[in-house]
């Protein structure tokens, strides 16, 4: 359970820093952009976390 909430601890974290990466970018076409690319990231990271952890 401890492992788990580690999983989405960091998530949210990732998601936070990517929002806040987003609204310190100029132009709103790559925000959109990056969004995409973030979700990504996060979804391959928590996959890859959790197939190291056994989950």
């Amino acid at each position: 359970m401890g492992n788990m909430n580690f999983v989405k601890g960091m998530g949210a974290g990732l998601i936070v820093g990517a929002c806040v990466g987003m609204t310190l970018m100029p132009d709103k076409k790559r925000g959109k952009r990056a969004i995409s690319k973030a979700v990504k990231a996060v979804e391959t990271i928590l996959g890859d976390v959790s197939d190291v952890i056994g989950l």
